[in-house]
């Protein structure tokens, strides 16, 4: 139904900061097109968790595994930490810019610009990018944490 994520890095400044932790409405992909979610489909404008493509290239086991530790333990510990860094597997917070469709020979294919809200992490997902809607993970709807922030992300 949900998940708890620990924002990592000021990239969505001001709207989240470093240590914020979020609730997040995960998203099912329909048809390789659509997607779909108890909190609505992501529009323009929404806050979203975007995979970082690790999924693709590592065992689904693993990165179950992985993603079992990080949620007990609070994002803390990582078993894929120590061999390919800190941030990998890690999703990151970013706005959706538009969605579009782009013409790929024959097929057109729905594709998402996202961005950050600030441009200074390093070493993180930053500035625009564009994505396949495989890789949106969620929408983050609810910030829990800290307690004097808490509320609607918008």
């Amino acid at each position: 139904m949900f998940q708890a994520w620990k924002v990592c890095g000021d990239l969505m400044k001001p709207t989240l900061r470093d240590g914020d932790i979020v609730i997040v409405v995960p998203c099912l992909l329909f048809a390789e097109e659509k997607l779909v979610s108890i909190a609505g489909s992501p529009k323009k404008g929404d806050v979203v968790l975007v995979g970082d493509g690790s999924e693709f290239i590592l065992p689904s086991i693993t990165m179950i595994e992985d993603s079992a530790l990080r949620f007990v333990t609070l994002q803390k510990y990582s078993l894929l930490e120590s061999e390919f860094g800190k941030t990998f597997g890690l999703p990151a917070v970013m706005r959706i810019q538009g969605i579009q469709q782009e013409k790929n020979n024959l097929k057109t294919s729905t594709v998402f610009k996202l961005a950050t809200d600030s441009q200074s992490d390093k070493g993180r997902m930053t500035g625009s990018q564009i994505v396949l809607p495989s890789r949106i993970k969620g929408r983050v709807v609810l910030r829990i944490w800290p307690l004097a922030r808490i509320g609607k992300v918008q």
